[in-house]
């Protein structure tokens, strides 16, 4: 058996990655075709559907959501039980607060 050299197995590499590219080319076509086609009647597989057009309390809600969220996740089960109770017999404003508040006693 012949020792190769990293040279000649890179060259067929090479040779083998320009095989399968031959090969593979009419698919691409194909699907080049088929995806322009979608594209123009606004199927674009890469965007995703965004509702712009929220109401300005769901806003709201999300940007206390994720302040609540960040304000929990460094407590321990004991105490994020604690702030859920609180959560959802006063609300978020105010389980944030206390969130805040037992956050500050930990550090």
């Amino acid at each position: 058996m012949a020792k190769k050299t990293i040279f000649g197995i890179i060259d067929d590499l090479r040779d083998g990655l320009s095989e399968l590219q031959k090969a593979l080319e009419p698919l691409t076509e194909l699907a080049i075709k088929t995806t322009r086609k979608e594209w123009k009647r606004g199927k674009k597989a890469t965007r995703k559907y965004v509702r712009k057009n929220l109401p300005k309390a769901v806003k709201q809600m999300r940007v206390l959501q994720g302040k609540y969220m960040s304000a929990v996740r460094a407590l321990s089960k004991a105490q994020k039980e604690q702030i859920k109770k609180i959560r959802k017999s006063k609300g978020y404003n105010q389980a944030l607060a206390a969130a805040k508040r037992l956050a500050r006693k930990i550090a």
